[in-house]
């Protein structure tokens, strides 16, 4: 039976991808939110979606980007950013693998991607040609950053890919 290797960009605009190094797949997903029902302006991670959206796949070994607040955060928008991170780490968690925190110079420097947002899209496209189209908008930076940190994973971990990866499902 094969496995997956997840990667997971954190946050409310990030995403979650899923290589099996076995078959050569990629499936990529936005992180899953949903509105807070106090305030309709606010949201969240919702932890039961991502535990529905990882639950099919056989996951072994997960990769997350290690996160912390930003310069210019406010105290709600660190919470807010901290608590996604926690909200993902957890269901990962659960699934009783281990999970790597991966600093993002770490995996950046890996994989040659810049830190520039539409550069680092760029670097995803050459990485995954058949996922292009997942990468062409400017919030789908967190897509292209997860499958990295994925692909990241799968080098660490001591995979080599002899064709390229074939998508096969995810976000639109």
């Amino acid at each position: 039976m094969s496995f997956t290797v997840a990667g997971i960009d954190p946050g409310k605009t990030g995403a979650i991808t899923f290589i099996d190094p076995e078959e050569h797949t990629l499936e990529i997903f936005d992180m899953p939110v949903r509105q807070l029902k106090d305030d309709s302006k606010r949201s969240e991670v919702d932890a039961k979606a991502l535990f529905d959206i990882c639950d099919p796949r056989n996951i072994k070994h997960g990769f997350i980007e290690e996160v912390w607040s930003r310069t210019g955060d406010g105290n709600v928008g660190a919470f807010n950013f901290g608590d996604s991170y926690g909200t993902a780490k957890t269901v990962l968690l659960a699934y009783d693998i281990e999970l790597v925190r991966v600093l993002p110079n770490v995996w950046k420097k890996n994989m040659r991607a810049p830190r520039d947002k539409t550069l680092s899209r760029q670097r995803a496209v050459e990485l995954f040609p058949a996922a292009k189209d997942l990468f062409k908008r400017v919030k789908d930076d967190g897509r292209a950053e997860s499958a990295m940190i994925a692909l990241y994973g799968c080098f660490s971990l001591g995979f080599e890919f002899a064709r390229p990866l074939t998508l096969i499902g995810g976000s639109n």
